[in-house]
């Protein structure tokens, strides 16, 4: 399980989501991100415990 959480610009959770596959999340994510200014991104995977982010400044994803 993946779960995708998007904060704005002042650190507020505006989105919170779980989805069944990375790609999947990350693709909302990028939908999320496209269409907002300041808005950060990051999916946690749960099986892993390990988490990728994306802080919308042309960098992509990476992992933290």
């Amino acid at each position: 399980m993946y779960e995708l959480v998007v904060v704005d610009d002042t650190g507020d959770e505006v989105f919170i989501e779980d989805y069944r596959s990375q790609r999947e999340a990350m693709n909302a994510a990028d939908d999320i991100l496209t269409a907002t200014v300041g808005f950060r991104a990051s999916i946690f995977n749960s099986e892993t415990s390990q988490t990728i982010a994306n802080d919308n400044d042309g960098r992509g994803w990476v992992r933290i």
